[in-house]
């Protein structure tokens, strides 16, 4: 006779498999059916909210995942999530869980904001565009969204949009004087420097005391040449502010610029006392002293402190030249050696112009003429406005020619 008895051991394993798993599954169900409690999700959810005003993120996140299990798909929940996870520095679990949050309440604008902040301080601006858009959609006064809009803008070289979106924002909040500077600056790129010119004013109206406005106002008219209206703004800051130190060199290149350089020099100087750690200020003191001949030991003095401070191109061209005025031609080419350098990384065409005039004039000096010359001209292709290369230039050819 066979013997079955394995057999029925296995069909008995199966049975008992089969009822366990039966078991099981239906517990879980129960258990999801009692997840969804709202009373318990209230609960941990507003202790979540305030934990996180006492700033205390782990905790806080605790509890909200927590109310977050117990209902989940729950907007607010997700939303507070997500800022539990963003204060704890947890960039990629807190976009998920705004994502979220807006998903099932895709109309919320404060939601759509944060998202395009977000997106914005990571620079992926299609994203934080199309966040802000949406909120804009829905509430065409969200300051936030077109300022957000505007900054993009920027960012795409797109001022005609920026400045668009900067007006609209100065009339939402008039008040907000950051609105101001980003619309005065974007006129200044297009060169509209009247519009500008009265963006700040319109805006000095509203905060007079604002220092910076004053000394951007000042700077507007400085880069106009209108030099009295200039002086007029900066001596009204130093009156109510006797220690700021940048109206005082704005001051002082002023004079500079009209050949006032008794006053020019008294304005540096007052800058240096003021704000010694100053290699800009001290080159253009140099530069003054240079301009004149005069004091040449002083501003070989300012000049070196202030390539040792800050070595760029403009500093080490001073040195360069202060060496040339003293007769130091080694040292001379030297410095405007690595002015030159210095320049072809980050300097502007005016720039390499001067460099290059500087070093031809060196040249000439040493006897290499046709080197001089090659670089006399260069100085006058990147800078057609560079009058002292210019005027040397024509005055060598025709000497060239008499002879």
């Amino acid at each position: 006779m066979r013997n079955n008895s394995k057999n029925t051991r296995c069909f008995s394993c199966c049975c008992l498999v089969v009822l366990t798993f039966l078991f099981f599954a239906s517990g879980c169900a129960v258990v999801r059916k009692k997840q969804i409690q709202p009373e318990l999700s209230i609960q941990y959810f507003i202790t979540g909210q305030a934990l996180m005003e006492q700033a205390k993120f782990a905790e806080a996140l605790t509890a909200l995942e927590k109310a977050d299990s117990f209902q989940p798909k729950t907007p607010a929940i997700l939303f507070a999530l997500s800022q539990a996870n963003f204060h704890l520095g947890k960039r990629r679990a807190g976009i998920k869980y705004l994502n979220k949050a807006i998903k099932y309440d895709p109309e919320n604008v404060e939601y759509l904001n944060r998202a395009g902040k977000f997106y914005l301080t990571r620079k992926k601006f299609a994203q934080a565009r199309a966040m802000f858009d949406k909120a804009l959609y829905l509430d065409v006064n969200n300051y936030e969204a077109r300022y957000g809009l505007g900054l993009i803008a920027i960012d795409d070289y797109d001022y005609r949009e920026a400045e668009k979106q900067f007006r609209k924002l100065i009339a939402l909040k008039p008040e907000e004087m950051e609105n101001y500077f980003y619309l005065g600056n974007l006129l200044v790129l297009d060169k509209r420097l009247d519009e500008a010119i009265k963006v700040f004013q319109d805006a000095l109206e509203l905060r007079e005391d604002n220092i910076r406005l004053r000394y951007y106002l000042g700077m507007l008219f400085q880069k106009k040449k209108d030099f009295t209206n200039a002086e007029q703004q900066l001596f009204l800051i130093i009156e109510n502010y006797p220690d700021f130190a940048p109206a005082y060199e704005m001051l002082a290149a002023i004079y500079f610029d009209q050949k006032k350089y008794s006053e020019a020099e008294n304005y540096y100087k007052k800058t240096i006392e003021l704000a010694p750690d100053s290699p800009t200020v001290k080159n253009n003191l140099a530069w003054l002293y240079l301009e004149q001949n005069i004091k040449l030991a002083e501003a070989l003095r300012l000049a070196q402190e202030s390539v040792r401070e800050l070595p760029m191109a403009d500093n080490l061209d001073t040195l360069g030249w202060g060496y040339f005025v003293k007769g130091e031609y080694k040292k001379a080419d030297k410095y405007l050696k690595q002015a030159w350098s210095a320049a072809k990384k980050h300097g502007d065409k005016q720039t390499l112009s001067v460099i290059r005039y500087h070093q031809a004039r060196l040249l000439k000096k040493l006897g290499k003429t046709s080197r001089a010359l090659k670089y006399m001209m260069e100085a006058v292709e990147l800078d057609p406005e560079n009058k002292d290369a210019r005027t040397f230039l024509k005055s060598w050819r025709d000497k060239t020619e008499k002879s």
